[in-house]
This record gives structure tokens, sequence and C-alpha cells, in this order.
């Protein structure tokens, strides 16, 4: 959302984003319009994506998990990787547990992404500089004053979402994040591998 009329080209180039990639349903709300989607929101302009939403993360990881089991690969999940080495037809990974080999690897590393790339050949850069966030949950008696996702019109200069509210899948809504950045990287580095 834009609050004012500086904000319309962040808008303008986040609109241009959303239509080449075909995000379904995306429209751009005047001011009036915006009140009738998000009644306590006031803004100058803002886009509408309602097809975007929040999802349970790990039942989607456990979904997916099923689903390789199911088609007769191994999961190999909390396998800190400490080594990639591939060839043109497989990739070995020394791990926690040992070592495995797979001809497709999944890597749910978040923070630790660019690092498990650049063991697997990847070039240095780009690199992943992490940020430690913190949400606050809103009061209960005051969920209802949001109704979905509401987000700030993006800052060029910052890598960052900007402080947002948002509807979770149970009804919670939280407000934030702060971003600070965090002493060290954790250490761990996750890694599916699929056989």
């Amino acid at each position: 959302m834009a609050r004012d009329e500086s904000e319309i080209p962040a808008l303008d180039e986040l609109e241009r984003r959303g239509r080449t990639n075909g995000v379904p349903g995306l429209r751009r709300l005047r001011s009036k319009e915006i009140v009738e989607i998000e009644p306590h929101c006031v803004g100058t302009a803002a886009l509408h994506s309602p097809a975007t939403g929040i999802v349970d993360f790990s039942k989607v990881a456990e979904a997916l998990a099923h689903d390789v089991r199911a088609g007769g690969a191994t999961v190999a999940p909390n396998s800190g990787v400490s080594g990639i080495s591939t060839t043109s037809t497989r990739i070995a990974l020394r791990h926690a547990r040992g070592e495995t080999y797979a001809r497709y690897t999944v890597f749910c590393a978040g923070g630790s992404s660019d690092r498990l790339a650049v063991m697997g050949g990847a070039p240095a850069d780009p690199r992943i500089v992490p940020f430690r966030g913190a949400y606050r949950r809103v009061d209960p008696q005051r969920r209802d004053l949001v109704k979905g996702l509401i987000y700030p019109a993006p800052e060029p200069d910052l890598p960052f979402l900007g402080v947002h509210l948002t509807r979770h899948i149970d009804g919670e809504v939280s407000l934030g994040p702060t971003a600070l950045l965090p002493a060290r990287r954790l250490r761990s580095t996750l890694a599916w591998p699929c056989t």
C-alpha cells in the first residue's frame, strides 16, 4: 500500500512485476477502494492480490516429504551437510548421518542456503545477509481490524518487506518484523536427499 504520492513509483514497479509473473486477480486500488477490502486502512493507492495467502510451512513440508517417500525416494531431515560433491549423474552429500548419494537434492537451509549453493558449485554471489525479525501478536480483541495481509509499498533502498500486518490461518494477527543484524549466522544446514 502506498501511504502517499511519493510511494506510487514503488507500487507501480511491484504491479509491473506481479503482472509479468502472472499473479492472478491482481488489481490496483484507489484510496476509496482500499477501505472496501481493509476498512481500517488508509492510503493513497494499493495492490490487491486475492490469491495471495498464508500457509503452514511445516504442513507443506510434511506433505512434500510424504509424496517424496511415496515415490520411492529417501527423506533425511535434520542432516547437517558438511560437504557436497557432484558428478554428471549424481550428488554426494556428506552429512551428520554419513553420506548419501542422490540424483536430486532439495535443500531447506534458510540463511545457510548460499553456503550450500557454493558447496554444490554455484558462484559465491549473491550472498545472504541474515537479519532476525521479531513479530508481535495483535491483541485478540483487535484482530477484527485486519482482514488479510497488509504490506507497505517497498522501499527500493532497503532489502526488507517493511513492517506489515498478517492474518494467519488460525486467526492470529501479527505485526512486524523488526530487522536486527544477528551476531552470527546459525551453523545448521539441512538437506533432504531424494534418491
